[in-house]
């Protein structure tokens, strides 16, 4: 049997909570820290559980290692082209 992803629950209502579409960009490290920002920042204040934000906080960790690394291929491919054409 499949299991249902974690949500939410209203506190006052128990109903659940669902979450608001993403229109965040994420394709700069700037980007992610500027989401990992307001995540601890609603982590702080308590509109999303730290549990939940510990694993959004991960993820968001992978998403930047992803573009890092290909900021990192990209300068590294135009170092060997540089070098094969001298």
């Amino acid at each position: 049997m499949p299991r249902k992803p974690p949500v939410t629950l209203d506190g006052e209502t128990g109903k659940p909570i669902p979450l608001p579409p993403s229109d965040r960009r994420l394709a700069t490290v700037k980007d992610v820290r500027v989401a990992l920002a307001g995540l601890y920042r609603d982590a702080r204040t308590g509109k999303v559980d730290t549990q939940d934000a510990a694993r959004l906080g991960y993820l968001l960790n992978l998403i930047r290692q992803c573009i890092v690394d290909g900021e990192i291929e990209v300068r590294l491919r135009a170092l060997e082209q540089k070098g094969t054409n001298q």
